[in-house]
């Protein structure tokens, strides 16, 4: 990697950095929290996640790899144990799985813990934008039906939407005390890509959390940053239209941790490449139904 393109990416990160201190908003479409970056993280906290890829019986190539790169970062992350850790993929995934994981993280949680729900897989929206769904391996689930799988977990719930229109779970998901990260607007899809091996939201939001950053409302400024930059760059290389615009409700006071340590010095040539690099042949595949 040249000296340019080290430079290049130091100003990337410092800008987004300096731009997340001097701002104690996190921003949605519709929703403005106030955030308190003073709030610490408590080491007694517990944490669980239901992790979900859905891959091949879709014709998406890279999700389960994907899920599975995201379970690696938790582990590693030092707060995270393997029995707190639901994987489910491809056939495993089915609407009466996630149904009874999730009522696993309900019964499991109390106010002081941390819940994850990551899905990543096809979605989409019904007419004039309304009735958003993502798409289990045996049926389709909408979002007022996980709103209520959703409604009595307690403590801190992180949700993140990996697929097509993901952003329309916003306004039906939306509670304080969650955080919603979605890979792109209601009204847009979003994609997996062959140079990447993996979905474009997802691969810059675990190189996020696994070298550059430990919370997820850091995580999210640095993956719709690198992500917006990346489907532009392919857009503007092959003449067709890759734009995402990732999506953030917080409605939590004070960063949300989610792992508590890096375990090595990064090495960013993972980020930097990507951005970077010219590449002569591009497969996408598209994540809705």
């Amino acid at each position: 990697m040249n000296v340019t393109k080290k430079k290049i990416i130091v100003i990337l990160i410092s800008f987004i950095f300096l731009c997340n201190i001097s701002s104690a908003y996190a921003i949605s479409e519709e929703n403005i929290v106030p955030v308190n970056l003073t709030q610490p993280f408590t080491d007694s906290s517990v944490h669980r996640a239901v992790l979900i890829g859905i891959g091949s019986i879709q014709g998406l190539p890279y999700s389960v790899r994907q899920i599975k790169g995201i379970q690696q970062t938790l582990l590693n992350g030092g707060n995270w144990e393997e029995e707190h850790i639901k994987l489910l993929t491809d056939d495993a995934a089915t609407k009466e799985t996630i149904q009874r994981n999730i009522a696993w993280l309900d019964e499991s949680s109390d106010e002081n813990d941390v819940s994850l729900f990551y899905f990543i897989g096809h979605g989409g929206g019904g007419p004039n934008g309304s009735d958003h769904f993502i798409t289990a391996s045996d049926t389709v689930i909408y979002d007022n039906q996980l709103e209520m799988y959703f409604e009595n977990i307690s403590g801190s719930l992180v949700l993140i939407f990996d697929s097509c229109n993901s952003g329309g779970f916003i306004n039906e998901l939306w509670e304080p005390g969650r955080i919603i990260m979605t890979a792109c607007a209601a009204d847009e899809s979003t994609y997996q890509v062959n140079e990447l091996k993996a979905p474009v939201f997802s691969y810059f939001l675990n190189l996020s959390l696994s070298k550059l950053t430990k919370n997820a409302e850091f995580t999210f400024l640095f993956t719709k940053l690198f992500a917006r930059y990346y489907a532009n760059k392919i857009s503007n290389e092959y003449q067709s239209d890759y734009s995402t615009n990732p999506q953030l409700y917080d409605g939590i006071i004070g960063p949300t941790r989610v792992i508590k340590r890096h375990i090595y010095f990064p090495r960013l040539n993972d980020l930097i490449n990507p951005l970077f690099s010219n590449h002569s042949n591009l497969t996408v595949w598209k994540m809705n139904t």
